[in-house]
């Protein structure tokens, strides 16, 4: 048993991302004690997607110590064997692993906005999701007949050609993707939000482009190498890159929920950066009162709310946060008052009575 170059250039690429994916997780859930939210299912679900990949990521160490890599004719039969077996099991955790993390975006858009017709839409794509999971497992498990054919020959046992699989299955992969990233765009910017926070919002969901970006990559190298024999070596690239697949669509799925440490730890930072005539200028301008000329009536500020925001606290710097919020709308002495106890991002703007 020994590891090739390629092999432990891949073991590093483990050790790092399995860092900075399990950083991230951390700093999801000490978002959600900052903000003292309850965990929610797509919490649960983007834990069980990580468990996944560090269990791909565990047979691919064992794939790597047994020549995976190396080039297909320096490896001895059972080496060739372990790379098969990676190969199914690989199949599996990959599949939970990326469905999982697609669940978990799309319960997270229920949870951000709450209009019934989008909700509608991504219970919907939970359900293509699933289908799609269901479908692609049944098909990883009878790949072969009996199920170790590849490496355990039988006599009269069968294989489905892996490539029409991978290709299949990638294509599908990249436009359930495509689909997710973009459903809440038009709702968003349908949204009374100043410009540069739909901008901003809009970046937040639409991180998980970079995952598509590498499905695109994967889907161009299997196209590729569909007439290169050297399995083995090939069977490198495809590792690395379903792996950055995986750990990408973790931190993509994390982003949006980190806001309450944004607002905690990097706004104060910022704040102190900004200069006092620049604080000053801000503080005037968001002041809360202001007196029509012709009617002599104080106009206040109004908060609308967006429906359960990020996590409680998502992104003051771009004039958005999370809280319990009371909206009032006031014109003369006539007050209406009415609180909504749910966490929500609300947005700040000025309605002059007349």
């Amino acid at each position: 048993m020994s590891a090739g170059k390629r092999g432990i250039d891949l073991l590093i690429w483990l050790c790092v991302f399995t860092v900075v994916c399990i950083i991230i997780i951390s700093l999801r859930f000490w978002a959600a004690t900052i903000s003292r939210r309850r965990i929610f299912p797509d919490d649960a679900m983007i834990v069980f997607a990580l468990a996944n990949t560090i269990a791909l990521e565990g047979v691919v160490i064992w794939a790597i110590f047994n020549g995976l890599g190396k080039h297909t004719g320096e490896l001895n039969p059972y080496e060739f064997g372990v790379q098969f077996k990676l190969i199914l099991a690989s199949g599996v955790t990959w599949l939970l692993g990326t469905v999982f993390i697609k669940f978990s975006v799309l319960w997270l858009y229920t949870r951000v906005f709450s209009t019934k017709e989008f909700k509608r839409q991504a219970h919907i794509m939970m359900g293509v999701v699933g289908c799609y999971g269901i479908a692609f497992f049944v098909l990883f498990m009878t790949q072969c007949k009996p199920i170790d054919q590849q490496w355990n020959p039988h006599p009269g046992g069968s294989c489905r050609d892996l490539v029409i699989q991978e290709l299949t299955s990638v294509s599908l992969n990249m436009v359930i993707d495509i689909i997710i990233v973009f459903l809440p765009l038009p709702v968003l910017w349908k949204l009374q939000l100043a410009t540069r926070s739909k901008l901003v919002v809009s970046v937040m969901f639409s991180i998980g482009l970079i995952t598509i970006g590498v499905m695109a990559w994967r889907l161009q190298f299997t196209i590729a190498t569909l007439h290169d024999t050297d399995f083995v070596f090939n069977l490198y690239d495809i590792g690395l890159i379903s792996l950055l697949e995986l750990w990408l669509g973790v931190i993509a799925a994390c982003i949006p929920t980190l806001g309450p440490l944004l607002k905690s730890y990097v706004k104060p930072v910022l704040t102190k950066l900004t200069s006092p005539s620049d604080r000053a200028t801000r503080s005037q301008s968001g002041n809360a009162s202001k007196v029509d000329s012709k009617t002599g009536l104080h106009s206040k500020k109004h908060y609308s709310q967006i429906e359960d925001g990020f996590d409680n606290g998502f992104n003051q710097m771009n004039g958005m946060e999370l809280a319990s919020v009371t909206t009032k709308i006031e014109s003369g002495t006539a007050v209406k008052a009415m609180t909504d106890t749910r966490g929500v991002i609300y947005v700040q703007h000025e309605i002059e009575a007349k």
